[in-house]
């Protein structure tokens, strides 16, 4: 017989999946608070950021709670000073019903922290924000690449110089993305293997000129293919034989029972080939920087323009309500009239299910102008977080 975990535990598992570790200096706590009584309460490290993730067992209540900045915790995060969670409110009257993983994950994807962090730099800081990215890759990607290959620094350094692929990767991300910490995020980097992997493929340009290649149909393919990805990437890295068998499958079928080799047609070969191509440059950034520096590149991949709008971010779930009130104004016959709950069931379906809609519905959320369509309607992306550099190191 099977237990269910732990309120604490559920609650957390959020964070956990988006790349949040336990604190090596910090073992869970249980204890009680002057203020709010019996507390269970964690602190967690993902590269420069640190937060307290606090359980109040009698007020049923979850908090993420700001580290202060003379904590000595801050002290092992490497380089780099924050006031990461300076911002972040505690969620208030969460229930131990099924909703609480959905609850919390809106409420921390909120706050940034479900996505690789984007930062600026303070008014005050002794380096350019650019510098500061030139020191996030060295401590984080290099970092792990100097971990993964048991090399010193500098011969890690010379090795990525040499090599064109991994140097012209990394300086392109830091281009696409100047504002987005390595940081590792399983689920973002799913986003981001698809993208490369699957989307910057041969099928782009057989988008634009086969039919049954429709905005629709694409949109299905990409949510189909990220989340089959989303199922072998972890914070290990990338299960590239696994991933490989479904980017290659050409009978693997998208919601309405039609396979990708039948919606490709002629082209698939061509298709398929550049996939593989695709596959065997990233597992050739693997082979040098190691599995989880890899895995961070392809998390800021998945954090740039092209993946903005894409489901799987957090802040899908505000987008799509937005879209979805809009689309029922404009088109009230998508939703029945004698169910009260149809509009709530047609958000969620497109929140959590996209890709199960009917082809004439999704279409509609596609093609709405304005700041009524998934294409248009304004993002509302976390703040982006202040890094105070403590010194000029570079």
């Amino acid at each position: 017989m099977s237990h269910p975990r732990p309120p604490f535990t559920r609650l957390i598992g959020s964070l956990y999946a988006a790349g949040w570790e336990n604190h090596p200096k910090h073992t869970l706590f249980r204890g009680i608070d002057p203020q709010h009584g019996p507390v269970i309460r964690r602190t967690l490290r993902r590269s420069c950021m640190v937060v307290n993730a606090a359980y109040f067992t009698h007020e049923d209540r979850f908090h993420l709670e700001p580290v202060p900045l003379d904590d000595e915790r801050l002290a092992t995060v490497s380089i780099l000073e924050t006031n990461t969670m300076a911002r972040v409110e505690g969620v208030q009257q969460v229930s131990h019903g099924p909703m609480v993983p959905f609850i919390v994950e809106q409420l921390a994807g909120k706050h940034g922290l479900l996505e690789p962090t984007r930062f600026n730099v303070s008014g005050d800081s002794p380096v350019s924000a650019a510098e500061a990215l030139m020191q996030l890759y060295v401590t984080y990607v290099t970092g792990d690449a100097v971990r993964s290959s048991n090399q010193p620094m500098k011969t890690t350094l010379q090795r990525i110089d040499d090599d064109e692929q991994v140097s012209g990767i990394i300086r392109s991300l830091m281009l696409l993305a100047p504002d987005v910490v390595p940081d590792p995020v399983p689920d973002i980097a799913a986003l981001g293997l698809t993208l490369e992997c699957w989307r910057h493929t041969a099928i782009e340009q057989l988008h634009s000129s086969n039919h049954d290649l429709s905005d629709v149909i694409m949109m299905k393919l990409n949510i189909a293919t990220s989340r089959a990805a989303m199922e072998f990437v972890n914070l290990d890295g990338v299960s590239w034989e696994r991933i490989a068998a479904i980017l290659l499958d050409a009978d693997r079928t998208i919601t309405d029972g039609r396979p990708v080799g039948q919606l490709v047609g002629p082209g698939w070969p061509e298709v398929a080939q550049s996939i593989k191509q695709k596959l065997a440059y990233w597992q050739h950034i693997e082979a040098v920087l190691g599995p989880r520096a890899t895995l961070r590149l392809l998390s800021v991949m998945g954090s740039t323009a092209y993946t903005e709008r894409w489901w799987g971010n957090s802040w899908w779930s505000d987008l799509v309500d937005k879209v979805t009130r809009a689309a029922i104004r404009r088109h009230p016959s998508l939703v029945d009239p004698a169910n009260e709950f149809s509009g709530l069931e047609l958000a969620a379906d497109l929140a959590h299910q996209p890709d199960s809609l009917p082809n004439e519905t999704l279409a509609i959320f596609l093609k709405e102008r304005g700041t009524a369509g998934l294409r248009t309607a304004k993002i509302e992306r976390p703040k982006a977080t202040v890094l105070k550099m403590r010194d000029k190191i570079l």
